[in-house]
């Protein structure tokens, strides 16, 4: 019953509606609550999160919620990296759909581990440890 008050509130208040009342497919999509009433990024600021973050390394990645990173991950690091515009963005447009329901069935998203630390830098191996492994190489190699 919420969200169909909040379907009559969303269609009464906006302008985007050509005709009043709206159509059933209309009146149906305005019951669902908008990206900024769930607290989170609209479809387009979160494709151009993707896409910005997508050939980062994980501690230069900057996300601004949960919800853009699933849905980068769902669509698909490579595609949104390598693909077609168009096919990127409707994989990611339809990926950011099903996380945007899952938001709106109370699903807490949370970013992995390596995405929220940065990485700390391994500790350099000593020099006799790496004349051993250099050694080595050039023993492999026939050096």
């Amino acid at each position: 019953m919420e969200m169909i008050s909040g379907g009559f509130r969303r269609v009464t208040r906006s302008a985007s509606f050509r005709t009043f009342p709206p159509n059933p497919i209309e009146f149906r999509a305005a019951c669902f609550p908008t990206h900024e009433e769930l607290g989170i990024p609209s479809l387009e600021a979160a494709y151009r999160e993707a896409t910005n973050n997508v050939g980062r390394s994980p501690e230069w990645r900057n996300w601004s919620h949960p919800a853009s990173y699933q849905a980068a991950c769902d669509a698909g690091f490579y595609t949104l990296k390598t693909g077609d515009e168009r096919e990127a963005k409707a994989l990611f447009s339809k990926a950011y759909e099903n996380v945007t329901r899952r938001v709106m069935n109370g699903e807490k998203l949370q970013l992995p581990e390596e995405e929220r630390l940065a990485k700390q830098p391994e500790k350099p191996c000593s020099k006799a440890r790496s004349k051993e492994h250099l050694a080595n190489l050039k023993a492999n190699l026939g050096y």
